[in-house]
C-alpha cells in the first residue's frame, strides 16, 4: 500500500453521475468515477491536481464536493501497474 502513498486523492461530490461525468468529459479531466454512493452523490479518484480541477468546476457550477482526507487515488486507474504485485502478495497470505 506503501507505492499508491501520494499518487493521488479522492472527492466526494453531491451531484448525479451523469451530471460530473459530463463535467468530466467537457473538461477532458484524467479523473475515474470511484463510487455512485446514491442518485445525487457520487466519488471520482484520480491526480491530486485533476481532482483539484474538478472541484474548482463543479464549485463554479453550484455542485457542492470536497476533496477527502486521503492520499491514496482508490478505486482509479492509477492503481493499475500495482495489480499484479498485490495479487502475488495476496496468494503468498491465501497459501
Amino acid at each position: 500500500m506503501d507505492r499508491l502513498f501520494g499518487l493521488g486523492t479522492m472527492a466526494a461530490i453531491g451531484c448525479e453521475a451523469e451530471r460530473v461525468r459530463e463535467i468530466v468529459g467537457q473538461n477532458k479531466l484524467d479523473v475515474d468515477l470511484a463510487a455512485e454512493n446514491s442518485a445525487t452523490s457520487v466519488t471520482y479518484s484520480g491526480p491530486k491536481v485533476e481532482i483539484a480541477k474538478l472541484l474548482k468546476l463543479c464549485r463554479k457550477e453550484r455542485i457542492a464536493g470536497r476533496q477527502l482526507s486521503i492520499d491514496y487515488p482508490y478505486h482509479s486507474r492509477l492503481i493499475e501497474p500495482l495489480k499484479e504485485t498485490m495479487l502475488d502478495e495476496l496468494a503468498q497470505i491465501v497459501g
